[in-house]
């Protein structure tokens, strides 16, 4: 879990979570819905070749990234 803050107005502040977690879950699920896939009847090979997810804080600004590489071809009988 990652807590962040956010600027509502100068000068509120509130904090929001990140969880990381939920978010991989929601990668888990885009690519099981992409091995469902069957164009012409023939079910999917994914492979997640990279998955990464980092958070910084500089100078009062926040740098998000999430970086998946996923390999999608036709499954071999």
């Amino acid at each position: 879990m990652v807590e962040i803050e956010v600027r509502k107005s100068e000068p509120e502040k509130t904090t929001t979570s990140i969880d990381i977690g939920q978010i991989i879950n929601k990668v888990r699920d885009f690519v099981s819905s992409i091995r469902e896939m069957s164009p012409e009847g023939k079910p999917m090979t994914v492979k997640v070749e990279g998955f990464n997810f980092s958070i910084g804080k500089k100078d009062g600004e926040y740098d998000l990234t999430l970086m998946a590489k996923i390999a999608i071809s036709p499954k071999e009988d």
